[in-house]
């Protein structure tokens, strides 16, 4: 796989995400009608484990390691960012 490859799929990643995160937050929030606080936390959650799964499997192509401990540490980063 070409270093090209590997960052237009990690930005598509990152672009799906984004979409994910305000889709959720918008179903939730002006469909469902809960707090906007519970909503764009969840928007963030299935963008993160999006994010993670794609760029785990499809991206980078890792299924060697345990994918808990590494989903703790994207996790942490994400919540950071």
């Amino acid at each position: 796989m070409t270093a090209f490859s590997t960052i237009f799929k990690y930005g598509l990643v990152g672009i799906m995400g984004m979409g994910i995160d305000f889709l959720i937050t918008w179903i939730c929030k002006e469909q469902l009608k809960l707090n906007k606080y519970l909503s764009n936390s969840m928007g963030f959650i299935a963008a993160v484990i999006n994010n993670f799964l794609l760029n785990r499997y499809w991206t980078f192509a890792q299924t060697h390691q345990d994918a808990l401990p590494q989903f703790s540490k994207f996790a942490i980063i994400a919540i950071g960012g």
